[in-house]
């Protein structure tokens, strides 16, 4: 899915790259906060994606204008991903709060 990665100039990939990863590690912290400290658990694994996507959404300001439109053609590619699978109930998890 993040195999654009590459198509970035190569000065400034290594700094794409690195702004995507922030986004998704930034949205993997949160959401294990949330379980640790809020007790909230997602209902289902596209919560996460959704947190990654609103992250990358709001610092894409910090982007390049050429790097602003390659996320925006990326990040649609990954909403109509998202939205192709059918809706999960949130039943049915393997996380145990005791």
């Amino acid at each position: 899915m993040f195999c654009f990665w590459i198509e970035a100039k190569p000065k400034r990939a290594y700094l794409f790259r690195l702004f995507l990863l922030a986004g998704m590690v930034w949205a993997l912290w949160r959401n294990r906060n949330k379980m640790m400290f809020e007790k909230e658990f997602p209902c289902n694994p596209f919560v996460l994606l959704r947190d990654v996507v609103s992250f990358l959404q709001k610092w894409k300001v910090l982007l390049s204008e050429d790097e602003q439109i390659m996320l925006e053609k990326k990040l649609e590619e990954v909403h109509s991903w998202i939205f192709s699978f059918k809706s999960i109930d949130g039943g049915g998890s393997d996380i145990v709060v005791n």
